[in-house]
């Protein structure tokens, strides 16, 4: 899996965050915008979380 990260302004923090699993170029690639920091941080969940469940790997965590 690879992800990047694109920042588009710093103050406030804004961008996108790119993953695309496989080594093929027809690979499967999941796109999320974020705003914040707290944004960034579920964007990563979300993009980590979309590919790993198309492989079936993701488990599920207890929620508090």
């Amino acid at each position: 899996m690879e992800i990047t990260i694109f920042v588009g302004s710093v103050e406030p923090l804004t961008g996108r965050v790119v993953a695309a699993v496989g080594d093929d170029p027809d690979r499967t690639t999941t796109d999320v915008s974020f705003m914040g920091w707290l944004g960034l941080l579920r964007a990563l969940d979300d993009v980590i979380g979309s590919s790993a469940s198309s492989y079936g790997a993701r488990s599920e965590r207890p929620r508090r």
